[in-house]
């Protein structure tokens, strides 16, 4: 037997310990590790220690070194040891064999197939302290220099296996079919109801009363709100008129532009209406542009950020590449560019992200920037880097002399503004609590043709903001959508501090949330902000400017137009849904809310019943 098969490590079967085997000569050459490293029942202290100060013997020099890693033990699980990252030791790969680390992470050696004589694979019987990020050590912290793994209990040497999670594909595949159960649940309870009642109702017609609140709820609701209405206006205007709280010194301004793949003639169009704003010259006015990724709209030579750093915003006075800027809504580091300048003499600032994250991400940037920035002599702990932040910090103060910013007014790229729409926001946020006013959204007919899909979204505009935005801006103080494309928020703790803001809003859906959750998420952002807002700060208010007049455009795609239906019909009754179980809500704007759900439910049943309707007012 050769020298080299001598040294191979065996195991004695009667007392468990590794014996290193052959002429002490070559074992002394080769490898000379103490005792304690290969006892079964050796602390896996001492052994951990025993081999940290172990020094690696001189190696003939034509053997090739293999590295073989052991992480260190922590203190806290057991004394005498050391909390230190892992380190290297030499070990000769062609003789004493190869150090492997099976999946379980048990340290063992295993023989070189090509070496002579018997191949014995004697292990360590013990399992080094590995746990995963979330396993917390017994002080409570967790341990960065852990590899994740099988640990070992920390009261004994007992292995503990913890349960392994399913890899992440399998959690999406388990997500997607739980959402798709609980849509067909919904879908075929839709039909069904709806389909016994319409029979019911031609089954028992002699019965019809008992089918009225079905399809009279919406009405009678209707009806209470108009008379609502009158009875408030008479009252705010003759009897107890609200007062305006005038500030000390005129509001400053911050305007948020989010895009994505807006053509040029709509980005110039919405940032021409915000630079030609009128009776607002007191107030200090910036302009920050969040574009959402790199992307090119349908018949676009340039991608939408390409447009506006070089056809748009022309005056630049500052460009910077920043990595990492922030955490996103995901929980991921995006990368950026910003440039400065001015546009029709409107200080602005371009934020290009090098990835799509959705509108939510641009809104949560924008408006926790803005809350921190009020903030900022109390060093608050926020998601942007100290690059972003000062740089943003930067602008306000230098570029535009806004030392803490009062106003957020938010709009769409594809919306413009009337000449005095932010004036109007303005004098409505001035009533006492008041942290959040909607504009006056219409249908742009200027240079379109008129289609059904125009007069319809019109008519819907119209009827909504009509009807029950103003019971809820007269009556109730309680307007549940400040649209994106015209609204005005208060930079203040209510609107955009972390826990509504952050904790709330900015909940990103896990691989296995329900539908809901995923809607809510993912459909109508700037109405689920509010819901949230009202049910987390029972005192606030919002209210509706019928003065502030916006104009937005229609879809001429019938799929497009569908989709952008179907986005919001479920995104509105998503958050009605919650209105309807949330605390802190009004109690009327609970009951609209549980209207709206229901009339959503039985739409099918409600349609056939007018149908009946007309066929016997006009056949019969």
């Amino acid at each position: 037997m050769s020298a080299l098969s001598e040294a191979v490590p065996r195991r004695n079967n009667a007392t468990g310990v590794v014996e290193k085997a052959g002429s002490p000569s070559v074992r002394n050459k080769l490898l000379d590790l103490p005792e304690s490293v290969f006892r079964a029942d050796a602390p896996i202290a001492a052994a951990s220690r025993d081999f940290q100060n172990f020094q690696t013997p001189s190696i003939p020099p034509k053997l090739h070194l293999a590295k073989f890693t052991i992480p260190r033990v922590p203190e806290q699980a057991f004394p005498g040891g050391r909390i230190g990252r892992a380190e290297s030791h030499s070990l000769p790969e062609d003789t004493a064999g190869r150090c492997v680390a099976d999946v379980n992470k048990r340290v063992h050696f295993e023989s070189h197939p090509g070496l002579s004589g018997e191949a014995t694979k004697p292990k360590v019987n013990h399992t080094v302290p590995t746990p995963s990020p979330n396993f917390s050590r017994p002080n409570g912290r967790q341990s960065p220099d852990m590899m994740i793994g099988e640990r070992t209990d920390w009261a004994s040497s007992q292995v503990v296996t913890p349960r392994l999670a399913e890899p992440e594909h399998d959690l999406v595949k388990a997500g997607k079919q739980k959402r798709r159960m609980q849509k067909n649940a919904v879908q075929v309870s839709q039909l069904s109801i709806n389909t016994f009642l319409i029979f019911a109702v031609w089954r028992w017609a002699a019965y019809f009363y008992v089918f009225i609140p079905f399809v009279a709820l919406a009405l009678v609701l209707n009806c209470i709100m108009v008379f609502s209405i009158l009875l408030f206006t008479v009252k705010h205007k003759f009897l107890l008129p609200e007062e305006r709280e005038l500030p000390a010194r005129p509001e400053t301004i911050v305007y948020l532009l989010p895009c994505y793949n807006e053509t040029r003639e709509e980005l110039t169009k919405s940032l021409d209406s915000l630079a030609q704003q009128r009776e607002i010259e007191g107030h200090k006015q910036s302009l920050i542009i969040i574009c959402d990724g790199k992307v090119r709209g349908q018949g676009m030579q340039k991608t939408t950020a390409d447009t506006l750093s070089q056809d748009i915003l022309v005056i630049s006075t500052f460009r910077r590449r920043i990595t990492a800027a922030y955490l996103a809504w995901d929980q991921s580091e995006m990368d950026i560019t910003i440039q400065k300048g001015t546009y029709k003499d409107l200080p602005y600032i371009a934020i290009l992200k090098d990835f799509n994250q959705g509108k939510r991400d641009a809104l949560i940037l924008a408006r926790t920037f803005l809350y921190n920035f009020n903030i900022r002599a109390q060093n608050p702990q926020t998601r942007l880097s100290q690059s972003l932040f000062s740089e943003l910090s930067s602008f306000l103060i230098n570029d535009c002399g806004i030392k803490k910013a009062s106003c957020l007014v938010g709009m769409d790229a594809d919306t413009y503004f009337d000449d005095v729409c932010v004036a109007e926001l303005l004098k409505e946020s001035r009533y006492r609590y008041t942290v959040g006013v909607s504009g006056y959204v219409s249908v742009d007919f200027q240079g379109y043709n008129w289609n059904l899909l125009r007069l319809y979204q019109s008519t819907e505009y119209t009827v909504s903001q009509g009807l029950r935005r103003m019971h809820q801006s007269i009556a109730t103080k309680k307007v549940s959508c400040l649209p994106g494309c015209c609204q005005l928020l208060k930079v203040c703790e209510t609107t955009c501090g972390d826990q509504v803001l952050i904790n709330l809003f900015g909940y990103f859906p896990k691989p296995t949330d329900g539908l809901l959750k995923q809607i809510r998420a993912t459909a109508s952002e700037d109405r689920n902000h509010v819901c949230l807002m009202l049910s987390a700060r029972s005192n606030a208010q919002t209210r509706q400017a019928l003065r502030a007049h916006a104009y937005t455009v229609v879809p001429d795609s019938v799929p497009i137009f569908l989709s952008q239906r179907k986005r919001w019909t479920l995104g509105a009754t998503s958050n009605d849904l919650m209105l309807v179980t949330s605390r802190g809500i009004q109690w009327f704007e609970r009951v609209l809310a549980f209207c709206n759900v229901w009339t959503w439910f039985l739409n099918i049943f409600i349609l056939a019943c007018l149908a009946c309707l007309i066929y016997a007012c006009f056949c019969e």
